[in-house]
């Protein structure tokens, strides 16, 4: 036996009693099913005691000499005489609390102790929902919610793999459970997990956020000016999420349906003003941009007409020649 418990002693005999060195304070902590050893800080000690009784609440877990049980206890406990520890085994939420000991020496000192047993499910079942299945920007208000089965003691949010804290746009509430946006941004979009633990286990469950937003900022890119024959290229794009899709119109007709508008051989026609509109599928806004092409004839290019009168040209001079030559050597 070691000071401090012979201090204990000794104290008791004067008619105190004392709990500090009897059992830990620190609560201890089991999972449901399993099971737990409630170990003294006594020496064994070759004189059995005079008496040993655990309590819980108003229940008598054991009492010795008489060795009287509550039924609810029957086959689950084992009692350590020569120290006064108790196992307590099959563990279910209705064992959670504080437990008692009081233990009388065979010299007639009184020890007493007392801890708290703290029964854990196992979490499982984690899942965050969403308030709302679309989530346009700045039109929406979203309350994420994270439950779980088992026994739940702490809840904490993470963003990309970062802590999640308050702002002014991110309020929590019922102790984490619920995540809430008063209004949702583009920059709100990512991977939002939440963790449920307690002691003795923990999950994680995990939310893919995506805030639509756009059409804007809508760009066409490509020539202005253009050779008669040659490929005519225009691309449009937008700023969106999901992704933009893409019709291309001239003079009010539909001339494509991609983000992207060609032509390899152009024609005079060709020339005019085309307009891409982009949509967001999802928001079903639209935004468009226009994009004037002029069809081009190179300088240097002659018409059909004048090659014609260049060649009927051509063969007037070719047959003046021959004829004049048949005259002259007539003439010799």
């Amino acid at each position: 036996m070691n000071l401090m418990n012979l201090i204990v002693i000794g104290a008791s005999f004067w008619g105190f009693s004392s709990d500090a060195v009897v059992l830990p304070h620190n609560p201890v902590n089991a999972a449901v099913g399993d099971a737990v050893r409630f170990t003294t800080s006594l020496e064994p000690t070759q004189t059995p005691f005079a008496s040993i009784q655990w309590k819980f609440g108003n229940k008598t877990i054991i009492s010795t000499p008489s060795n009287t049980s509550s039924p609810e206890y029957l086959g689950r406990i084992t009692l350590y005489f020569s120290t006064g520890s108790l196992e307590l085994t099959n563990l279910t939420l209705e064992d959670n609390g504080e437990y008692n000991v009081t233990i009388t020496t065979a010299e007639g000192a009184l020890l007493n102790g007392s801890t708290t047993l703290n029964i854990w499910e196992d979490v499982s079942n984690a899942l965050v929902t969403s308030s709302a299945q679309q989530l346009p920007e700045e039109e929406t208000s979203l309350n994420l919610t994270c439950n779980a089965s088992g026994s739940i003691h702490t809840r904490e949010w993470m963003k990309n793999g970062f802590p999640l804290n308050s702002s002014a746009n991110i309020t929590f509430y019922h102790e984490k459970q619920v995540l809430s946006f008063r209004g949702v941004t583009r920059e709100d979009s990512g991977r939002y997990t939440c963790r449920i633990s307690n002691p003795l286990s923990h999950q994680e469950a995990i939310y893919s956020m995506i805030v639509i937003y756009g059409p804007e900022n809508v760009q066409i890119s490509g020539q202005n000016e253009v050779l008669l024959k040659t490929k005519l290229k225009l691309s449009c794009s937008a700023k969106s999420l999901p992704a933009s899709s893409y019709v291309w119109e001239k003079n009010g007709t539909i001339v494509a349906r991609s983000f992207e508008f060609t032509k390899d051989n152009s024609e005079l026609s060709d020339s005019g003003e085309y307009i891409c509109q982009a949509t967001n599928d999802i928001s079903l806004k639209t935004s468009e941009e226009s994009h004037r092409v002029l069809v081009t004839a190179p300088k240097d290019q002659l018409s059909a007409g004048a090659i014609a009168g260049i060649i009927i040209a051509c063969l007037v001079v070719v047959v003046g020649a021959v004829v004049g030559g048949f005259f002259i050597y007539k003439c010799q």
